[in-house]
């Protein structure tokens, strides 16, 4: 015997209308969703989704559902279809990013192991992948990544950082398991032989030491010191023990920070001298100094010296080099002192000695002047 859907009254099983109040006998169909998929309620104007993944229990050892939500769907659809993402684990939602959403969640976890110059590289190289932002990052091809190098407009240095920035992109993938193989490792960036610089020659500094140019000083103990020239520019005459004969400066790198540079007997006279200068600074802007409007004792920022030194290069009858060639001239004069390659990597502020070996041989120019990197502030 079942009930009647209107009057309760018990009626045979297989009646199809009511013996006794005539009502068609045919269930209301409650639409349900499977168990454990999830559900959607209305707060305010919009929908929120709900799922449950897994169960907590109290100290007193009771257990009740822990839930997760998701609002501000326009409508009870939207919500529903969301829930299945809600319901992955994160190495699942890590498999469905796209190359951008990948590098979103890459960034914080990556940038306290380095520098903030170094950082900014990496964010600069990472714009000229925006053509495939949107592609799930497993479909990404070495050829997509190699194709965006190839479109990129600037010069060889800058596609080394977007090739090192996707090669860290694929080993954060890897060390989250999404992916096992590192699908940057064969691209290729070209040869820019104008990213080349030579250094300043024995012939060319002695030149410079002759000078009368009030900016001549700086540039030898650019060469001397082998600092990058924003490191010189952030001294204060604080930083200079006269005791020692020694400066600590540093920079872009964690290798680079707060190391001692002693100063060569050579230019010690010049650090004298520009104890008697303007303002904090042991190397700022000189009096009389118009051009662009600086003043005597202002911080010397890498672009003004750049003109400065294109300047004082071109009177001086000298082609071809930028502030950087110090650093390379330094690192060349190295070769000559006897000492361990690591310290000598030490001296310039390098994690290791490829990299001093790579300037000796006239390898990278350092940054531009719109490069990031020349951001910083004293």
């Amino acid at each position: 015997m079942i009930k009647c859907i209107k009057c309760n009254k018990y009626i045979p099983d297989d009646s199809v209308f009511c013996n006794y109040c005539g009502k068609k006998q045919v269930a209301k169909k409650i639409s349900r969703r499977p168990n454990d998929t999830g559900s959607a309620y209305r707060r305010g104007k919009s929908w929120t989704a709900k799922v449950t993944v897994g169960h907590i229990i109290s100290e007193d050892g009771t257990e009740r559902p822990r839930r997760i939500t998701k609002g501000g769907f326009k409508t009870k659809a939207d919500a529903l279809n969301y829930c299945s993402i809600l319901r992955m684990t994160p190495k699942e939602k890590l498999c469905r990013k796209n190359l951008q959403q990948l590098y979103k969640d890459w960034e914080p976890w990556y940038e306290p192991k380095v520098g903030k110059s170094t950082m900014d590289c990496y964010k600069a190289a990472f714009k000229y992948f925006k053509s495939i932002y949107a592609m799930p990052f497993l479909e990404i091809s070495p050829g997509d990544l190699q194709k965006c190098i190839g479109d990129c407009p600037k010069g060889k240095r800058t596609k080394q950082n977007m090739k090192a920035t996707a090669s860290l992109l694929y080993q954060y993938a890897i060390f989250k398991e999404i992916i096992t193989v590192n699908k940057s490792e064969t691209l290729d960036v070209g040869d820019d032989p104008t990213q080349r610089v030579p250094p300043i020659t024995s012939a060319e500094l002695k030149i410079i030491q002759a000078s009368n140019e009030k900016y001549a000083p700086y540039v030898v103990v650019l060469c001397y010191m082998g600092c990058r020239p924003n490191e010189l520019f952030k001294l204060k005459k604080t930083d200079l023990d006269e005791l020692r004969h020694c400066v600590i400066t540093g920079s872009k790198t964690p290798a680079g920070l707060d190391r001692i540079i002693t100063i060569s007997p050579k230019i010690w006279p010049i650090f004298m001298d520009q104890l008697k200068t303007p303002g904090e600074y042991l190397f700022p802007c000189l009096p009389a100094d118009s051009k662009k409007g600086h003043k005597g004792g202002e911080f010397m920022t890498v672009n003004h010296f750049e003109d400065i030194f294109k300047d004082l290069m071109t009177k001086l009858g000298i082609e071809n080099r930028v502030p950087y060639s110090c650093r390379h001239t330094f690192s060349n004069l190295l070769k000559a002192v006897k000492g361990s390659d690591t310290d000598k990597a030490s001296l310039m502020g390098h994690a290791d000695a490829s990299m001093t070996k790579y300037y000796q041989e006239g390898g990278m120019c350092g940054p531009t002047s719109d490069d990031p990197r020349y951001t910083d502030k004293p």
